[in-house]
């Protein structure tokens, strides 16, 4: 190269990388820092050991470091020497407070720790750990505060990064504690010494944990039984000629390959592609109350073979059928999940139910099962908050085989309850009729909402339906299917064995972004949203906020709005909605405790 033609640069050049590979030669090297043997190298890990090996045996040494040492699937040797020593841990992520971050040049969602080690081991781990801070002065004010009131979540009541104390967040992490973290986040056979540390709020949310670790049978118990896979990688199944990328309307459920925003929670028709669609948030929120029962949304990617040569190439199920033959995984119903998940969104477990044909690119993961019954009962559980908040608490940022696999899976009385709501809100078009039927139980019909509200479909009863589907079938309007997903988080919570204060204390601690969105949503008295702040899952749906002061306390009369709508074949074209007042918003909390005891009373 040119650049190193001159002497001076040639040398500069050469120096800086002798010393760069001596470096990273020095600090992997096992006779070095054995403790760290298999780790990624970072230079923040060696003075961690350095520190032990050179400080006084009675002392104490402190630092502020990544948490990458807690987190790290090859780090669980070197958590063993970790735990046996730490003292405190204090969790940090760098949200700005008051205009400022603890550290500027550093990105806000970064998260840090402070820790307190003694240099000697100890004979039991015992330590103190907090999460979720943002600033210092919450330590003191955990180990002040009087412990009166309920322990403040990850934000406030107005919506900031909470930076109040409480002594409940101080969680004591023992051998007990890290058994119960092996057992439900690492693999299998994972010592307690070995295990990951989850961000763990409050004493509460630790007794939450306790919950899962119950002998409830787990998705990974039914390795016979289910099929997981991503199906199309969007890179070689282009390069294979299996898809090509074209946005479009499709008339053939087949040709739909799936994309992550296409589908939210209990919702396969959430979102569709703008075309061009130029970037994950190119995309419309649809209206189900006025889809045609046929639709079918733009796909941005399609077939690039023939239909027979898209079969041979779709994967099979694992297990042979009545005439001996392996099917297709898309001769199944299937639960299908968003791969990329983030606990700090305002939901992290993403699962919708799809019937058969559908495919999806690897921005998905679908489970199905032989039993169809079984796909519907864990896609309705998959939906729910309690089986959320179980992957929040891994921190994950992907979810994949490994950790659906340890998402529980319990047998329950409950389960006619769940599969009913499941379908409602899943089965929006004909291609979901053959499902429907094929699930229909006859004790749907003596099922009934929990909540008395004109806005419900029927009021009050499911004795309407019926073992056909058709348009009316399913819950289409948001206030009815958000009924029906708060209805499925308690029967959730109820086949887990949690309580209702459980139940409360994991919304209210750790869905802080669904939160805001509840108590920010307002409804018109035909169950449409007029209102909300969740302008990024809802583009254009409701009022700006100008509009929304004009007319928030109207107390009867209509007031009318006009879209353009570009979700359907043959738009964009103009729509008109009429809301009408008075307007009203919900409160889950209380939706909770009054679906919890309607429950109870008629489980009892």
């Amino acid at each position: 190269m040119e650049i190193i033609e001159e002497n001076h640069l040639r040398d500069d050049y050469l120096t800086d990388y002798e010393e760069d590979a001596a470096a990273q030669s020095f600090l992997n090297a096992r006779q070095n820092y054995p403790r760290l043997e298999e780790m990624q190298t970072n230079t923040y890990k060696c003075f961690i050991p350095q520190a032990w090996k050179v400080g006084k045996e009675s002392g104490v040494t402190g630092f502020l470091h990544p948490e990458g040492i807690y987190d790290e699937s090859d780090g669980g040797d070197f958590r063993k020497s970790v735990y046996l020593r730490l003292l405190s841990h204090y969790q940090f992520i760098n949200e700005p407070i008051d205009g400022g971050k603890l550290f500027p040049d550093v990105h806000h969602q970064t998260e840090f720790s402070i820790n307190v080690y003694q240099n000697c081991v100890q004979e039991n781990v015992r330590f103190s750990s907090i999460a979720n801070l943002f600033v210092p002065r919450t330590i003191d004010s955990c180990f002040e505060d009087d412990g009166s009131g309920p322990v403040p979540g990850v934000k406030d009541a107005n919506h900031d990064w909470n930076i109040g104390g409480h002594p409940q967040r101080i969680v004591t992490v023992d051998g007990e504690a890290l058994q119960l973290f092996a057992t439900l986040f690492d693999e299998e056979g994972t010592p307690a010494l070995g295990a990951k540390l989850p961000a763990i709020h409050s004493q509460e949310i630790l007794a939450v944990l306790h919950r899962f670790s119950q002998e409830f049978r787990k998705l990974g118990d039914f390795e016979d039984e289910y099929f997981s896979l991503e199906m199309w990688h969007q890179t070689t199944a282009q390069e294979d000629g299996t898809i090509e990328e074209d946005t479009q309307f499709i008339d053939d459920v087949e040709d739909l390959v799936l994309s992550g925003p296409h589908f939210f929670v209990a919702t396969p028709f959430y979102k569709n592609p703008r075309d061009p669609c130029t970037s994950n948030k190119a995309y419309d929120a649809i209206d189900l109350t006025t889809i045609p029962a046929d639709y079918l949304p733009r796909t941005n990617y399609v077939p690039a073979c023939s239909r027979a040569e898209y079969r041979r190439r779709t994967p099979e199920v694992p297990w042979y059928n009545e005439n001996g033959e392996k099917g297709l995984v898309t001769e199944y119903p299937r639960a299908i999940y968003r791969k990329m998940v983030g606990s700090g969104s305002q939901r992290t477990l993403t699962c919708a139910l799809y019937p058969e044909k559908v495919s999806h690119t690897n921005a998905a993961l679908s489970l199905g099962f032989k039993q169809l019954g079984d796909t519907v009962l864990f896609a309705g559980l998959s939906s729910s908050v309690p089986h959320d908040f179980f992957l929040k608490a891994t921190g994950k940022s992907n979810f994949y085989d490994d950790t659906a696999r340890q998402l529980p899976f319990p047998g329950t009385d409950l389960r006619p309850r769940i599969e009913v709501r499941t379908l409602l809100l899943n089965s929006l078009t004909t291609h979901y009729a053959d499902l429907w039927a094929d699930s229909w139980q006859d004790t749907f019909t003596g099922d009934t909402w929990t909540k008395d509200d004109p806005r419900l479909p029927a009021d009050t009863d499911f004795s309407d339906l019926t073992g056909t589907w058709d348009w009316d079938t399913p819950l289409r309007t948001r206030y009815a299917r958000r009924q029906a997903l708060v209805e499925l988080d308690v029967l959730a919570a109820q086949t887990l064995g949690l309580s209702l204060e459980e139940l409360k204390t994991i919304y209210r601690v750790e869905f802080y972004v669904l939160r805001k969105y509840e108590q920010n949503t307002w409804y018109d008295q035909n169950g449409r949203v007029v209102y909300t702040v969740n302008h990024q899952g809802l583009p254009g749906v409701g009022f700006k906020s100008k509009k929304w002061k004009e007319v928030k306390d109207m107390t009867s009369g209509t007031v009318e709005q006009t879209v353009e709508d570009d979700t359907q074949p043959g738009g964009p074209t103009q729509r008109t909605i009429v809301y009408e007042a008075p307007f009203t918003k919900c409160d889950r909390e209380a939706d909770y405790e009054r679906a919890w005891a309607a429950f109870e009373g008629r489980n009892s």
